[in-house]
């Protein structure tokens, strides 16, 4: 198995349907919600993307905004992800990970860790 990987710094990063590994580096600087923007599911038929949080800040409190804790949010385009999710998924604890696989029309979660 070969994996495209790609490291990003956050805020925004809008991945390809070449990206199957994205470490995303969260931007204490910026907003705390910060995320990562998958292509349409139709676009990346078969295809799947693993999202990490490649420095473990996510689920850490936000010094500039006291009460609140940095994530990831994971969005699908076009498609649903999991009829559940409202399209998209958050990545909410240190280190956490977030694997999804397109089925031609929608994203399904395989893993959340």
């Amino acid at each position: 198995l070969v994996l495209s990987t790609v490291a990003v710094d956050g805020n925004t990063y809008t991945a390809s349907c070449d990206d199957d590994l994205i470490f995303f580096r969260i931007n204490t600087a910026v907003s705390t919600v910060q995320r990562v923007l998958l292509p349409s599911a139709a676009s990346c038929a078969g295809g799947f993307f693993i999202v990490k949080d490649d420095l473990g800040v996510a689920g850490t409190p936000n010094p500039h905004n006291p009460g609140v804790n940095y994530k990831i949010q994971v969005i699908g385009l076009a498609g649903t992800m999991d009829e559940h999710t409202n399209g998209s998924i958050t990545i909410e604890k240190q280190y956490g990970t977030v694997w999804v696989m397109s089925d031609g029309t929608n994203y399904s979660i395989l893993e959340v860790m």
